[in-house]
């Protein structure tokens, strides 16, 4: 699927754009972009520079955030009224499964209690958390959890406002599926998934430092 910016934005993205997007979604390095793409360094520089201009964002992560949330936004415009709102759609998941093995650690949390419908590999592997119901025995420990306010807070604030958020390095613990507990350092984007007076859910682009 083209990857174009947000309504307002300019244009589809160019051939080579999109080219050097996937591979900055994949969380290469630019020197392991040009070798992929049998570019320059300088070269992969200036398009990654051109794709924080487009999109109006600051880093990677952000530019990760809101390609995906437009194109989640795209496949929600039409939603089923008798669909479930804390179920991925197969639109969605289709959406979200573009960045399954992104090295980015990459969420999905629907609702204002941000019920997690979507983890990449990365974030299962390093975090030990996977998709939850509201009747698993974790759901209310995490919500529970004073360590996590930094990162519920910034959510609730992107989903009530519709506005992107984020946490810098913020130390934290969470909850594993298993019951164990992990810590370390979240670094989060977290951007809001649908119109600000409609917003479905919360994009999590994370990295960490993770003990």
């Amino acid at each position: 699927m083209p990857i174009a910016p947000a309504a307002g934005r300019g244009a589809l993205l160019t051939d080579r754009q999109q080219q050097v997007f996937r591979q900055v979604a994949r969380g290469l390095t630019n020197k392991e972009i040009a070798f992929a793409l049998g570019i320059t360094e300088r070269g992969v520089a200036a398009q990654v520079s051109r794709l924080l201009a487009k999109f109006i964002v600051p880093n990677r992560a952000a530019l990760i955030a809101r390609v995906m949330s437009n194109a989640l936004e795209r496949d929600a415009r039409l939603p089923d009224p008798a669909a479930d709102p804390l179920q991925l759609t197969p639109e969605m998941a289709r959406a979200c499964a573009a960045y399954q093995h992104s090295a980015f650690m990459v969420a999905l949390t629907l609702g204002p209690d941000n019920l997690i419908a979507f983890v990449n590999d990365a974030c299962k592997r390093r975090m030990g958390i996977g998709v939850e119901s509201p009747d698993s025995a974790t759901f209310e420990a995490r919500r529970d959890n004073p360590a996590s306010g930094v990162f519920v807070d910034g959510s609730k604030d992107a989903f009530r406002t519709g506005l992107p958020q984020s946490v810098e390095f913020a130390a934290t613990r969470w909850l594993r599926d298993d019951g164990t507990w992990g810590s370390g350092a979240l670094s989060c984007v977290l951007q809001p998934v649908g119109q600000p007076r409609a917003v479905s859910g919360v994009l999590w682009i994370c990295s960490t430092l993770a003990n």
